[in-house]
């Protein structure tokens, strides 16, 4: 079983995901905000955190940052509305493995399955 801990403000956006992550090998965890994340990150120990870039309190690169420099080998994907080079530059300095666009969630299957598999 893979745990999957999704970062998300927006209500419309961790239902969809609860939605298309309803299986039996996908244990998802959902928190409305990065200071969230960072409080329940170190008990739930996921395989995979998705998180967005821009939300009130602790953003997702902040998050990042802190995240990863808690542990090195926790593996955080951006997903966000903003197709911004400069963002994803800064996801990536901060740690994130990758960084995909919300357009069509049900695209984020096979690219989170190649990551929980590769454990990169």
């Amino acid at each position: 079983m893979s745990r999957l801990l999704l970062i998300d403000d927006e209500a419309d956006v961790q239902y969809s995901f609860q939605r298309i992550f309803d299986t039996p090998e996908i244990e998802l965890t959902t928190a409305s905000s990065g200071e969230e994340a960072l409080r329940i990150i170190p008990k739930l120990k996921p395989d995979l955190v998705l998180m967005d870039v821009r939300m009130s309190e602790v953003d997702g690169i902040q998050a990042a940052k802190q995240i990863t420099a808690a542990d090195p080998a926790a593996r955080i994907l951006i997903v966000t509305d903003y197709d911004d080079t400069e963002l994803r530059h800064a996801s990536m300095r901060a740690g994130a493995c990758g960084y995909v666009l919300k357009d069509n969630l049900l695209e984020l299957v096979p690219l989170l399955e190649t990551i929980v598999q590769s454990g990169k």
